[in-house]
């Protein structure tokens, strides 16, 4: 089964070396007003050329996945959505399915899902999912939970528990000031009962920025490792459509830099195609890197 849904993802892709696609809205028009958001397949590759010696690594990643909604009534909903991914012979499989329950500017929602905290990162199902940088990723997953929210003229704020070995308890809190828009979330608890976690996103016109600092046990040496993290993407050009990332990392327990690349985003598109191309140096594997990104 695996093996058929490669075959049908690469024979969808044709050509390119990363692409994807997403089609958005889908509207199943029965009885029970089933609503597909989006349908998504794509694939992920990437070029590291070592400046140690004259060698090159190949990496690749591919992901098919769909998200619905199912409005049963006014005040409550049915959202689900599954994906499977296989990177460099490795299998990946995220779902959810939770119920929401809202009425006015309030709603409560629990099931499998994301967490309070979670809503920061990029949905799976999305390209920006499918291409999360190293410090989104540092930002807790979904998980079995509840959680509440409040929508408010200055914004919004939820708060939740989910379970993780131990109750991870988490919050969310979203405002926009202009053209700021920010989201600030915290976390205690989880895998190890010491954990915890802070992580802000920062959005203007031209930038767009994460920062994340957490302390999380380490299995493998039984220690408590603090660690930040900050990505910060640039517009350079909006009529060149060029921009400059960064996206590093810095473990203060033991002194390392985990993560630590820089480079330069070319985007395009075409009446047909959208995407784009991408150069950086990551330091952590002493390599310059190259992406490619088509989509439909």
């Amino acid at each position: 089964m695996k093996k058929i849904i490669i075959i049908v993802i690469v024979a969808a892709m044709g050509f390119s070396t990363q692409s994807f696609s997403q089609i958005k809205n889908v509207i199943c028009n029965d009885a029970d007003t089933l609503m597909s958001n989006s349908i998504y397949a794509g694939g992920l590759s990437s070029v590291n050329f070592s400046t140690n010696k004259l060698t090159s690594t190949n990496s690749y990643n591919l992901r098919v996945g769909a998200m619905s909604t199912w409005h049963v009534t006014k005040w409550a909903n049915v959202k689900t959505y599954g994906m499977y991914g296989r990177s460099d012979s490795n299998d990946l499989v995220i779902n959810s399915f939770s119920i929401n329950l809202h009425q006015n500017r309030w709603n409560i929602e629990f099931g499998k899902m994301a967490t309070s905290a979670t809503e920061i990162r990029p949905l799976p199902v999305s390209a920006n999912g499918h291409f999360e940088t190293w410090t989104e990723s540092q930002m807790p997953g979904g998980a079995i939970g509840a959680k509440i929210g409040y929508k408010a003229k200055f914004g919004s704020i939820k708060i939740g528990v989910a379970s993780r070995e131990n109750p991870e308890y988490s919050f969310h809190f979203k405002t926009k000031v202009k053209n700021n828009e920010m989201h600030l979330v915290g976390v205690l608890g989880g895998e190890n009962e010491n954990n915890y976690l802070t992580g802000l996103t920062h959005k203007t016109n031209k930038l767009y920025q994460v920062v994340v600092f957490k302390q999380q046990f380490n299995q493998e040496t039984l220690i408590n490792e603090q660690i930040a993290g900050y990505f910060g993407n640039y517009e350079i050009s909006s009529k060149v459509k060029l921009n400059l990332y960064l996206d590093a990392g810095y473990n203060l327990t033991t002194e390392e830099s985990p993560r630590l690349e820089v480079g330069l985003i070319k985007n395009f598109e075409s009446k047909i195609f959208k995407g784009l191309i991408a150069i950086g140096y990551s330091h952590e594997i002493k390599a310059f890197k190259v992406y490619a990104f088509l989509h439909i």
